[in-house]
């Protein structure tokens, strides 16, 4: 058994270098490294993709394994309340990934983006403000979540609605990496 749980550790430790390896792809091949800034902005784009990566990637997970594992585990809870207990533990989760998303974005483009008219005057900043409308939507499904499907859930109809919102979120995230991966490919604006 001791030998078993150092196997599920190292495992995990190789994950977590993975995990953190990826996530600063982006910044060592895009924009991050080639700033002017690049010592500050390598890490916040790092901070800003492993961030939205922990928090959408835990919401998927939840939806493909936690709800179907939920269903099929054999215990007394029903399973609205083991959905409630495994969504209250990752809300906290998710509201401190979505607060360094914004922290993170928002400095971000206040690096790429100076002055600001450069918004509406370069591809890459009209690029970013359709980015931006589709992580207020993002946001705004998440608070929708937060607010008000998570407070019923502890029963079927709760499963249900969190089902439906946390698709519709999980598709909006998918449309925010759409438009990123156009943004990313996009000269920085002189």
């Amino acid at each position: 058994m001791g030998q078993h749980l150092d196997d599920l550790d190292d495992r995990r430790e190789i994950a977590v270098a993975c995990a953190f390896i990826l996530s600063a792809t982006p910044a060592i091949t895009g924009h991050a490294i080639s700033s002017d800034e690049a010592v500050i902005a390598v890490p916040v784009d790092i901070a800003h993709v492993l961030a939205g990566s922990i928090w959408l990637g835990t919401l998927a997970i939840i939806l493909i394994v936690g709800i179907g594992g939920a269903v099929k585990a054999p215990d007394t809870d029903s399973v609205g309340e083991k959905i409630a207990t495994l969504v209250n533990a990752f809300s906290p989760i998710a509201l401190v990934c979505g607060a360094i998303v914004v922290a993170s974005g928002v400095a971000t483009s206040l690096m790429h983006i100076s002055p600001l008219s450069r918004l509406w005057r370069t591809t890459y900043g009209m690029t970013l403000v359709v980015k931006l409308a589709l992580v207020s939507l993002l946001f705004t499904l998440g608070a929708w979540n937060w607010r008000r499907v998570r407070p019923n859930l502890g029963g079927d109809e709760g499963v249900q609605a969190l089902r439906f919102s946390a698709k519709l979120e999980l598709t909006a995230s998918v449309l925010v990496l759409a438009v990123t991966a156009f943004l990313v490919a996009l000269p920085l604006p002189d």
